[in-house]
C-alpha cells in the first residue's frame, strides 16, 4: 500500500511540476510520498509490537477453556460438575 502511495505521490509531483499552475498538485505529491515513507516505517514497528500480545492471548485462551470429563461433560475447575 505504501509503495502505491509513494508512486502516486511521485507521479503527482512530476505532473504538477511539468504544468504551470499546478503547484498544489506537486505539493500533494510530495506529501503523499512522505506519508508513504512514514507508513512503511510504521508497519514494521507495528508488526513487531503487535505480534507478541496476539501470541500471548492465543496461548492464554488455550489454558482458559473448561476441562472435560471422560464422558465429555464440561467440568468446573477441580473436577466438580
Amino acid at each position: 500500500m505504501s509503495r502505491k502511495l509513494h508512486a502516486l505521490g511521485a507521479l503527482l509531483e512530476r505532473q504538477g511540476a511539468e504544468h504551470e499552475g499546478f503547484t498544489e498538485l506537486a505539493g500533494l505529491g510530495i506529501v503523499l510520498s512522505e506519508l508513504s515513507e512514514r507508513l512503511e516505517g510504521m508497519s514494521v514497528d507495528l508488526d513487531e509490537h503487535l505480534a507478541a500480545p496476539i501470541l500471548t492471548q492465543e496461548k492464554t485462551k488455550q489454558y482458559q477453556q473448561p476441562a472435560r470429563s471422560r464422558t465429555g461433560d464440561i467440568t468446573a475447575p477441580g473436577g466438580k460438575r
